[in-house]
């Protein structure tokens, strides 16, 4: 699992590389409904991978996708509870890129234990 640098500004446009990706993300965060979107892109083919997308704290994103990665926000504070405002991320709220196969493994295992 690869922890995404962020910032607790709304608006966060970057590019990153994950594994053999150049990926571009834009990160947004929407004051009407608490919530934070993102946008993902591949800057070597041009392919978008998610447009306005929701972002919730524990519930990977991207899961459904043909792709070998979700994205992962993660409440360190361990109250599991999504943003209440954008000062929230990178402080208690960060965003995670894991390979889906990692973390379908480590899903079972949690839930191997209940």
């Amino acid at each position: 699992m690869q922890k995404i640098k962020t910032t607790t500004d709304t608006l966060q446009i970057q590019s990153f590389e994950y594994g053999d990706l150049d990926l571009e993300l834009t990160l947004k965060f929407n004051p009407v409904g608490l919530t934070w979107q993102y946008d993902l892109k591949n800057n070597d083919t041009g392919e978008i991978y998610a447009q306005n997308k929701g972002l919730s704290v524990n519930a990977p994103s991207l899961i459904n996708k043909n792709l070998d990665f979700v994205l992962i926000l993660i409440d360190e504070s361990g109250a599991g509870i999504n943003a209440v405002d954008s000062s929230e991320m990178s402080e208690r709220i960060n965003l995670y890129i894991s390979d889906k196969t990692e973390f379908k493994e480590a899903m079972r295992a949690i839930y191997a234990t209940i």
